[in-house]
């Protein structure tokens, strides 16, 4: 039986034990409140918390610039102009004067159409036409230039030096001159050099030079207007070279048409 007491002795002091210390933990801390600066009441059994009041910085203000009094000018009165009053009622007389200063009749619609056709000049239509006409011309000679120079390009350098004495004459003929002219040229001068006999008194004297001969040679071979252009600076050369034209101008080949001819004749001493 004593075993028994002990034992309940036991369990129920460790119950008590075991309530106390669960009330305990349940039981808040009571602390007397502390005042607060901030005239807030902090509710009991909390810690105290501090509040602080944010201040925002005063902005910084500019002394404002004292303004002085405007001093009122006297404004001058402007004399009043006063306005001539004309008679509301004018005769009719005085109306139609002065309306005459400033109203100018028209003219009349006949004297228009006789004044209007001479002012205006008249455009003459043939003068354009023509002038047209020439335009085209002278492209076409043009053209026919390029031509021409490309046919003298293509020829040898005898005949180019013979052709070159024309200059822009040689433009001005027809087809069949120039074709004569091109085809034909260096044979006339080959055959005045195989003609040719050189003076014994140029010989002698040492006589070179050479000449320049101009003529007009015809279908049926006739030669006419036999010229020397440019002399050689002998008078004995330059007749030595109209006696060789004479002679050989029969194997000279023959032209349609009437041409010019102009050729070199060259006297060398080798």
């Amino acid at each position: 039986m004593s075993k028994i007491l002990v034992l309940s002795l036991f369990i129920s002091v460790t119950l008590h034990l075991l309530t106390f210390s669960y009330f305990n933990s349940n039981v808040k801390i009571t602390k007397k409140p502390k005042q607060s600066t901030t005239n807030k009441i902090v509710p009991v059994g909390y810690q105290q918390i501090k509040y602080v009041k944010l201040v925002k910085p005063k902005p910084k203000v500019k002394p404002k610039k004292i303004q002085k009094p405007i001093e009122k000018k006297e404004l001058k009165k402007k004399p009043k102009i006063k306005k001539k009053i004309q008679n509301p009622i004018l005769k009719k007389k005085e109306v139609l004067k002065e309306t005459k200063k400033y109203i100018k009749v028209p003219p009349k619609a006949k004297k228009l159409n006789k004044v209007l056709p001479k002012a205006i000049p008249k455009v003459n239509t043939k003068n354009i036409f023509e002038q047209h006409r020439q335009l085209v011309k002278e492209k076409q000679k043009l053209k026919e230039k390029i031509k021409d120079l490309k046919e003298i390009e293509k020829l040898d350098k005898q005949t180019q030096s013979y052709l070159k004495l024309y200059g822009q004459e040689y433009f001005t003929y027809s087809k069949e001159t120039k074709k004569y002219l091109n085809n034909n040229l260096n044979n006339i001068g080959r055959i005045t050099q195989m003609y040719l006999r050189y003076p014994r008194i140029s010989i002698k004297t040492k006589q070179q030079g050479m000449n320049i001969v101009q003529f007009f040679l015809y279908p049926n071979g006739d030669i006419k207007d036999l010229k020397i252009m440019n002399g050689s600076g002998y008078e004995t050369l330059d007749k030595n070279t109209i006696k060789t034209i004479k002679l050989a101008y029969k194997d000279y080949p023959r032209p349609q048409e009437k041409t010019k001819v102009k050729i070199y004749v060259y006297y060398s001493l080798r």
